[in-house]
């Protein structure tokens, strides 16, 4: 499948070789954002563009919406890894990467277009842009502020419309607890972005996790499409990594994701993940909601 979009320069909000925001390079100066935009109409998407995800989202043929997501997953497997790949395109800030890119992914990506392609409507043109934003941005609304910059901070409740934490259910009886310090309104200033007072201060945050030693113990509570969100030994962040499970005719569980390791989006054993990644000791767990649809717009 060879799929040819625009790109177009690419902004940094990773640490190291993970996909989840922390410590950044500072943004360029083309422009400050100090409220969200309105969402950019469909048709400024080319129509390329918008015949492939539509032509992508024909080979879905689940009902169920985590079969769905599992089905988009495997449409984008070998797509190359690429930090940071999507901003905000058109609606402008200090990120102008396109609002998507079926070409590349980096873990977090992988998981919102796919989900996205889940959701759209093929009969809709603007409906996978739509479920896109829905999913990336708080209320759907397309700026580098109401980004979803922190999985737990921001990603996870922003999502509660889309997706359960089921950590504590899947994990009862082996679960670890973390703290941090998430500091959204520094992240944003030193990305260009002038943060909201009182919604992006700095706040102390605790998360219970699975570990990773446990897994074995877990294995027979995890489900095919669950979303997996590593958690991480890096200070200022919970989750370094992101991607699902697949849960095999054995038993086994595959773990699908866009890996900076390989270069590419591809499956692998999770258990022999977790082994090598030290620094990941354990996870949450994310399930998509079984009337999961799009949200309402709201006012």
């Amino acid at each position: 499948m060879r799929l040819t979009f625009r790109r177009t320069a690419f902004l940094s909000i990773a640490v190291a070789a993970a996909c989840a925001p922390g410590p950044a390079p500072r943004a360029s100066s083309s422009g400050v954002e100090s409220a969200a935009q309105t969402v950019v109409p469909a048709e400024t998407t080319a129509p390329a563009e918008i015949a492939e995800w539509q032509r992508l989202a024909g080979f879905l043929k689940s009902e169920d919406p985590a079969t769905r997501f599992v089905e988009a997953t495997t449409l984008f497997l070998r797509v190359p890894y690429h930090n940071g790949p999507l901003g905000e395109g058109d609606a402008g800030g200090p990120d102008p990467d396109p609002r998507f890119d079926l070409e590349r992914a980096d873990c977090v990506t992988y998981l919102e277009q796919s989900l996205a392609l889940a959701l759209a409507d093929p009969a809709d043109p603007g409906s996978f842009l739509a479920a896109l934003d829905a999913v990336r941005y708080r209320d759907g609304e397309v700026s580098y502020v109401t980004r979803s910059h922190y999985m737990v901070r921001d990603w996870i409740p922003a999502n509660d419309w889309l997706l359960e934490d089921v950590t504590a259910q899947v994990g009862a009886g082996h679960l670890e607890s973390v703290e941090r310090t998430i500091d959204r309104a520094t992240f944003l200033r030193d990305n260009g972005a002038e943060p909201r007072p009182g919604v992006d201060d700095a706040r102390d945050m605790a998360v219970e996790y699975i570990p990773s030693a446990a897994l074995n113990e877990v294995a027979a509570e995890l489900r095919t499409g669950d979303l997996i969100f590593w958690i991480g030994n890096v200070e200022g962040i919970f989750v370094l990594h992101t991607g699902l499970v697949r849960v095999q005719a054995d038993g086994g569980l595959t773990f699908r994701h866009a890996s900076s390791r390989a270069r590419k989006a591809l499956d692998e054993s999770m258990a022999k993940y977790a082994a090598r990644n030290g620094k990941m000791p354990g996870f949450l767990v994310l399930r998509i909601r079984p009337d999961a649809a799009m949200p309402p717009v709201r006012d």
